[in-house]
């Protein structure tokens, strides 16, 4: 089974090798478009990217101060980090969000429609899946 396994890693990181990518950066989703070939691969990040909480409860910015916040009042580090888990789970779960971009919707229903492959990367807990998936 080992030997299947690394057989796999290297066939992976032969294809991986070949391939050939660009990694861009826009202000809006529109600019994507100009990029785009039939064989483009868009990948987005969930958070601030595709979608943002539309109340500041559930940031980024939030979850940092209330990690600091938890430090404070002398939490060790483990206890802050398994308290904000569960905080930012449950807040996760109740919070509205809204799209960075309005347009994106649109934008990535053309492109699924020319066939252009679109991922969604997070590193969002396992746990946050169907938060996540209902969010988007």
């Amino acid at each position: 089974m080992k030997t299947l396994n690394y057989f796999f890693l290297l066939v992976l990181a032969t294809a991986c090798l070949s391939l050939r990518s660009e990694i861009i950066e826009t202000k809006c989703m529109r600019e994507v478009a100009s990029y785009v070939t039939p064989k483009t691969w868009i990948i987005l990040d969930v958070d601030n990217t595709t979608i943002e909480s539309a109340i500041q409860l559930g940031t980024a910015q939030w979850r940092t101060h209330f990690r600091q916040n938890c430090r404070k009042a002398g939490l060790s580090k483990e206890k802050t980090e398994e308290t904000l888990e569960l905080a930012w789970r449950l807040v996760q779960s109740l919070c509205p969000v809204q799209l960075v971009d309005s347009e994106t919707p649109a934008i990535l229903s053309q492109l699924s429609q020319k066939n252009v492959q679109v991922l969604f990367l997070t590193a969002r807990d396992p746990l946050e899946k169907e938060t996540t998936i209902r969010q988007l």
